[in-house]
């Protein structure tokens, strides 16, 4: 086996009956060679003709997960094969050795290609990876030539070049390959003059062309361009439509004229009664969404009235009629409630609130109007000094709740204390009983001695 940095001797452990006349192995009666990379420490089995190309949906790059087996490995491509060309690949979905990875990499083969065939070797946009460890043969420039200068150099990077010195004393196993031969290519049989298509500007017309074989006088016509579409004039009150618009608008106009019909015959089952009853209820409904369309975007609180000018205030005071909610489904279209939005950025923010107070700016138009909004508006006030009052009341508490926790938290320390001390009195008596009770030994051995 061939390792990174190791000697290998995987073409001398094969058989002799398998070497031919020149040293060649056959593939189809020798063993499977290992190699075994040292940056991995992964065993892979060496390519030899015949296997053809590996499985592309198992040791893709940058797998994650355990170690496959190592019949699901891709190989080490280290052969042979004649010069590489677009026409002459190697096997797709393996790992190249560096001879055969400068060889592909100088190659015609297109650079989006070597990414897709070879991801080990290759990535980004066709070049070398910055990383590949060397493997296998080494890419010879100059057999005479010292150090880095002997080998085949590319420019992965931006930095520094990446020479494809391949692995110390690795012997390749050079094994029978034999070509595929190039497919011979058919000549396509010519069609006779009965199947070819009908040209009717073939025979070339001109002044003499009968006149049965013109257009304009009733002959067929074999073009496949649709007829001319009439021209646009600013003089026509209507101008024309292609066609895929006009039908388009007939199957909105369907579509729309199915649910007017379907809210047609239902208002026509209902009884006089209860569509009074629902005009009334869209009117609030209305009345309703205009209450919450004024929010607090205006900076005002009084208007003037229509028709005078006058600088007094108008005076604060409850609508005459409270808006009625009434969840009944109904057909129409009430007005929508116009938000703003908590994460929005301040120009957007002022933006937004300047179209909003434009908008009901100009949907005041009588006193009532101006007496709605002067009413939303203190209310808005009601709700922000009910807020303040809140939150006031909430600091109080969490105040207090401080205080009493300092408090307990005094209280816990002096308890501790006191335990800490009536633990070293307990140990004091403890020690002064064991004392005693030696003494008392003491005085009862005596006594038993002198009886």
């Amino acid at each position: 086996m061939a390792g990174h940095g190791e000697s290998s001797t995987a073409a001398s452990s094969s058989t002799p009956s398998a070497l031919g006349e020149v040293g060649l192995v056959d593939p189809a009666n020798s063993e499977r060679k290992f190699y075994r990379d040292k940056e991995t420490g992964l065993q892979r089995e060496i390519w030899r003709p015949g296997d053809g190309d590996g499985e592309q949906t198992t040791d893709y790059f940058e797998r994650i997960g355990p170690p496959l087996p190592i019949e699901k490995r891709w190989r080490l491509f280290q052969s042979d094969i004649g010069p590489i060309t677009a026409k002459n690949q190697p096997p797709r979905f393996v790992i190249l050795d560096d001879r055969a990875a400068f060889e592909v990499l100088k190659s015609d083969i297109q650079r989006a290609k070597l990414v897709h065939h070879w991801p080990h070797d290759f990535g980004g946009t066709g070049k070398l990876r910055i990383r590949r460890p060397h493997r296998g043969r080494a890419a010879i420039k100059d057999p005479s030539a010292e150090g880095d200068a002997k080998f085949e150099s590319t420019q992965p990077g931006n930095k520094k070049d990446y020479y494809f010195t391949g692995v110390k004393d690795f012997q390749s196993i050079k094994y029978r390959y034999e070509p595929p031969k190039p497919e011979e290519k058919r000549k396509k049989r010519k069609p006779s003059r009965d199947e070819e298509d009908y040209n009717p500007r073939g025979h070339g017309h001109n002044q003499y062309t009968p006149k049965d074989m013109l257009v304009k006088h009733g002959a067929p016509s074999f073009s496949l361009k649709e007829p001319q579409a009439p021209r646009l004039s600013g003089l026509m009150r209507r101008k024309p439509e292609p066609r895929h618009i006009r039908n388009r608008a007939i199957a909105e106009n369907a579509h729309f004229s199915v649910q007017r019909e379907a809210l047609r015959r239902q208002g026509d089952a209902e009884p006089p009664q209860a569509r009074e009853e629902h005009k009334e209820r869209r009117r609030l409904r209305e009345q309703d969404a205009d209450y919450r369309d004024v929010g607090l975007a205006l900076g005002f609180a009084s208007f003037p009235d229509d028709g005078e000018e006058s600088d007094e205030p108008v005076p604060f005071r409850r609508p005459d009629s409270k808006p009625v909610r009434d969840d009944t489904p109904d057909f129409s279209v009430s007005q929508s409630e116009l938000q703003i939005p908590r994460k929005m950025g301040f120009i957007e923010r002022r933006a937004f609130e300047q179209k909003l107070a434009e908008q009901t700016i100009a949907s005041i138009a009588t006193n009532e109007d101006v007496t709605r909004i002067a009413n939303e508006l203190a209310q808005a006030n009601v709700k922000l000094q009910q807020q303040a009052e809140q939150i006031e009341r909430l600091t109080a508490e969490l105040e207090e709740a401080q205080t009493v926790d300092s408090a307990w938290q005094v209280e816990a320390e002096a308890a501790q204390d006191r335990v800490a001390e009536l633990e070293a009195r307990n140990a004091e008596l403890e020690k002064q009983l064991e004392a005693r009770d030696g003494l008392l030994e003491a005085v009862q051995e005596d006594a038993r001695v002198e009886i």
